[in-house]
């Protein structure tokens, strides 16, 4: 029962995701063939980003509050209502352009608390159903993988064979699958303490500060968050700016930046993929700075030394293998040290911190390519993500927490 409830909530982490990567593709689009105008496509861009980082942070308590499956429901059927009031007040007449990005920011507000709700419920139900955390966040992480390289192509696909709004229609109904998949499949019994919540705003703040408090208490979770927060900011920074630049101005091939992110998404698959399988042989820590040292810096070093095509992709391949064990280990740890009730608000916030890591990650590496040279902003981080990649080898924190 519990492994099918797991795999229920995987499937409706997969349409839901899928769902968002469509929703990123459509909604500027949409804009576009409206208004004809790319800094208002931009604006829809930044209107969506932008609540994943504030969502993180003050959903975490309500998702507490609620319940992992409740707030999952609720927020894919949130979620589904203002994706698809876009087209039906478009077509009404109604949708002036400001009340669009309402909607798209609501909408990737209420999204966020759904998507910590079920990746909230995998340590429970992996538990319950006799399968390792390592093995069911590997899982997770593949699904996410898949569903985020399916959507981004089939909304590609669909914008341009149906038009944005029927897709939209069609996004939004994603949305109520992916709550009717947790609502009728997920047993209300999970195993899950409740934690005791009084009512009130003053509450409400205490608990988020709780959150908080937790992080910093602990002896490895701020070490997580600052090596998330590095990576991430890394990058990014090297798929929206260092790739896009070393394409253009240097191969002047826009087919070899497409082939090298491809080529790390599928490297990454495949590496989550194997993690799940053999990752349990191995001490955490082990695997985490091997996968760091080979994902990270190289894969920067490489690229300064300007590369033809073929071997930028087949060093963003293995460096996608290499990575992909990252994200479900430190997931799988992260999730180990933090007790049920308290699970929401205190991963939230880890994920809105790393969020809001990304945007300086890439106005940084924008400027410092502006400032300097494009080599020379590959070699700097590069040698920062060195140091980070020797963390966990180097504290003792890690070694005796992540055996």
């Amino acid at each position: 029962m519990a492994r099918r409830a797991l795999g229920a909530v995987l499937a409706a982490e997969a349409v839901s995701v899928a769902g968002n990567r469509i929703a990123l593709i459509a909604i500027p689009w949409f804009v576009l063939e409206t208004t004809g105008d790319p800094a208002r496509a931009g604006l829809s861009g930044v209107a969506y980003f932008v609540p994943v980082v504030l969502a993180g942070i003050f959903g975490g308590p309500l998702v507490d509050r609620m319940g992992f499956i409740r707030s999952s429901v609720h927020a894919d059927l949130a979620s589904g209502v203002t994706v698809a009031a876009i087209p039906v007040l478009y077509m009404l007449g109604h949708l002036p352009f400001w009340l669009l990005l309402v909607l798209t920011f609501a909408g990737s507000m209420l999204d966020v608390p759904g998507t910590t709700a079920r990746r909230s419920l995998v340590p429970d139900l992996a538990e319950a159903g006799g399968m390792r955390l390592e093995r069911a966040m590997s899982a997770h992480e593949t699904v996410m993988r898949v569903a985020q390289l399916t959507g981004g192509l089939l909304g590609g696909v669909l914008v341009a064979a149906l038009g944005p709004v029927l897709v939209l229609y069609m996004d939004a109904a994603s949305f109520l699958v992916s709550a009717l998949v947790v609502g009728l499949t997920v047993p209300r019994a999970s195993p899950r303490k409740a934690p005791h919540l009084s009512k009130g705003t003053s509450r409400y703040f205490a608990e988020l500060t709780e959150g908080l408090r937790f992080i910093r208490a602990d002896t490895l979770l701020p070490r997580i968050l600052a090596v998330f927060m590095f990576a991430n900011m890394a990058d990014n920074a090297l798929f929206t700016v260092l790739l896009p630049t070393l394409a253009k101005q240097v191969l002047d091939n826009p087919l070899a930046l497409g082939l090298s992110v491809a080529a790390f998404g599928a490297g990454a698959l495949a590496g989550a993929v194997l993690f799940g399988a053999i990752g349990h042989r191995f001490p955490r820590h082990v695997i985490l700075t091997g996968a760091l040292l080979i994902s990270g810096a190289p894969k920067f070093f490489v690229i300064a030394a300007m590369p033809g095509t073929p071997t930028l992709v087949v060093t963003m391949a293995l460096a996608g293998i290499a990575a992909g064990p990252v994200n479900p280990l430190l997931t799988a740890v992260q999730f180990s040290r933090i007790p049920s009730e308290l699970r929401g608000r205190v991963s939230g916030a880890i994920m809105a911190a790393v969020m809001a890591a990304v945007p300086v990650g890439i106005f940084g590496a924008g400027l410092l390519v502006a400032m300097t040279s494009l080599t020379t902003a590959l070699l700097v981080i590069a040698a920062g993500y060195l140091l980070v990649s020797l963390y966990p080898a180097l504290h003792p924190a890690w070694r005796a927490a992540t055996p």
